[in-house]
């Protein structure tokens, strides 16, 4: 009879924990947030610097094609931009500003038989 008192002490129910507490949930969002927190920075960091590399980009293709013109037989100054004509040949089609600012345009002053051309790409490269 001992043996049977014993098995049901033994046999008691214990309380069954379903879910989480208040505490975990809680330790949980503030771990969230500390991650949110240190991402969100880092996030827009790498846009804003994407689109300064872009427009870097677009500013040496614009030099390149206007120095493929300057190359070229007998050039003369020229104003290239979205709208106007005479970049055909030298672009496939006409870069837009990443960045959301000012369009290309690109000033192009033909050698002379004392100084060599220039090109001027407006808005400039960023650093």
């Amino acid at each position: 009879m001992v043996t049977g008192f014993l098995d049901n002490a033994n046999n008691a129910k214990k309380p069954v924990s379903h879910g989480f507490t208040l505490v975990e949930l809680m330790v949980v969002v503030v771990i969230i947030g500390i991650l949110v927190a240190i991402a969100v920075p880092i996030y827009n960091n790498v846009q804003a610097r994407a689109q300064i590399n872009a427009h870097n980009a677009n500013v040496r293709t614009l030099e390149s094609a206007a120095a493929m013109y300057l190359a070229g037989s007998a050039p003369e100054d020229s104003t290239w931009n979205s709208t106007g004509g005479g970049w055909e040949p030298y672009l496939v089609t006409w870069p837009t500003n990443p960045t959301g600012g000012a369009a290309y345009v690109v000033a192009i002053t033909a050698p002379t038989a004392v100084e060599s051309g220039t090109i001027i790409v407006t808005p400039p490269r960023e650093e």
